[in-house]
C-alpha cells in the first residue's frame, strides 16, 4: 500500500439535510411528480387514486457520521379519505437496499448509487402501475386483481381494493377528473332531433334504459343521459330534416315499448 492509499482523504459524510436535498432534487427531475417537501414525499395524482414515494429515514442517523433510509411507494383512494390512511390506502411495495433494510447514503457515492436502485425500482414497479391507471380505472383494477399483483403490492392487508372491485362501473371514465366531454356528444341550438337521438345511443341509451341500480354506473354520466332523455321526451328537439335509424334490433324495439318507453327514442327518422 502506498503511501497515497495511506493519507488519501476520505469521502464526506454527508448531513441528514443534504441527503434529502439531494435525493428529492434528483427524483423529482426523474420522475416529474410534485414534491411536498413537509411530508417528505412525492406526488402524482390520476383521478381519486394518488400515488406517493415517500422518504423513511433512520432514528440512528447522525450527520456527518452515517445517513440510512429508505423509500415506500404508496397509492390511495380520494374517495374513502382525504388524506392516506388505512381506510384509503390501497397497496405499497417498499424500496430498500437488496441486503438490507436500510440504504446507506452517507456519502455521495452511496446516495448516488442508492438513486440509482431506487429509480430502477420506480421504472419496474411504478411506471406500470402508472400507465394502466392512465388508460381507465377499470383496466388498473383488473390488473391490480391477480395474485402476483395482490403480493407484489400488499394488497390485501387492505379493504380499500376489495371495495375498489366491488364497486367497478360502467362508463367509469365519465368520473375520472380529466375527463372531457366528446365533441360528438355536444348538442347546439341548431340541433335537430336526428342529432339528439344519434348522441343518446351514441353515449350508451340502451345501458341508460336497463340501469337497475344506479352505484354501477358513473354518476357523471348518470347525469348527462338523464338529461338528454328529458329534453328528448320533453320535446325540446324538433325532426326537421335529418334521418335517423335507430340502432336496435326489432325484438330491442319491442321490450323497450313493453317498459313504457317513450315512442319517439325508438322510432326511425324519415324524410
Amino acid at each position: 500500500m502506498g503511501l497515497f492509499d495511506v493519507f488519501k482523504k476520505k469521502e464526506k459524510v454527508l448531513t441528514i439535510d443534504e441527503v434529502q436535498e439531494k435525493f428529492f432534487t434528483s427524483m423529482s427531475e426523474y420522475t416529474g411528480w410534485k414534491l411536498l417537501k413537509s411530508q417528505r414525499c412525492l406526488r402524482k395524482r390520476i383521478g381519486n387514486i394518488v400515488f406517493d414515494i415517500c422518504f423513511y429515514s433512520s432514528k440512528y442517523n447522525l450527520s456527518g457520521e452515517h445517513i440510512e433510509a429508505n423509500c415506500e411507494f404508496e397509492f390511495w383512494n380520494r374517495e374513502y379519505d382525504k388524506i392516506c390512511s388505512v381506510n384509503s390506502k390501497i397497496g405499497f411495495i417498499f424500496f430498500q437496499a437488496d441486503n438490507d433494510y436500510w440504504y446507506d447514503m452517507s456519502t455521495e457515492t452511496k446516495l448516488n448509487d442508492a438513486i440509482v436502485d431506487i429509480k430502477k425500482k420506480f421504472d419496474d414497479y411504478v411506471i406500470p402501475l402508472i400507465e394502466v391507471f392512465e388508460k381507465n380505472y377499470y383496466d388498473a383494477v383488473t390488473y391490480l386483481s391477480s395474485e402476483d399483483m395482490r403480493r407484489l403490492y400488499q394488497l390485501n392487508k387492505f379493504e380499500v381494493f376489495k371495495k375498489m372491485q366491488d364497486n367497478k362501473c360502467k362508463y367509469y371514465e365519465w368520473d375520472e377528473a380529466t375527463f372531457v366531454i366528446p365533441k360528438e356528444f355536444q348538442l347546439g341550438i341548431s340541433s335537430e332531433l336526428a342529432d339528439a337521438l344519434n348522441v343518446f345511443w351514441s353515449a350508451g341509451g340502451l345501458d341508460f334504459f336497463n340501469v337497475n341500480d344506479p352505484k354501477y354506473y358513473a354518476s357523471n354520466w348518470l347525469e348527462f343521459m338523464g338529461a338528454l332523455y328529458s329534453k328528448i321526451a320533453d320535446g325540446e328537439f324538433v325532426a326537421i330534416d335529418k334521418t335517423y335509424h335507430v340502432p336496435l334490433s326489432d325484438e330491442q324495439k319491442e321490450e323497450l315499448v313493453r317498459r313504457g318507453v317513450p315512442a319517439v327514442f325508438i322510432t326511425d327518422l324519415k324524410n
